[in-house]
């Protein structure tokens, strides 16, 4: 549902290519920045790293 507002004010056309190349150009710039890499994370699995959460060894404390 688009406000029709909105509709009568933007040419969405325009709208939506300004937003790809914007994502474009953010997308270049962050690729270009150097990577930081900090001592403390590098040992870590990446299931830790990235905060993804399991239950597993919570199961298979329940099933002994």
């Amino acid at each position: 549902m688009i406000s029709p507002i909105l509709n009568a004010r933007i040419d969405w056309l325009w709208f939506i290519v300004s937003q790809i190349a914007f994502g474009l150009v953010c997308g270049f710039v962050v690729n270009l920045q150097v990577k930081v890499r900090t001592p403390q994370f590098q040992s870590l699995p990446f299931a830790i790293r990235a905060g993804i959460h399991s239950d597993l060894t919570h199961l298979e404390d329940d099933e002994k």
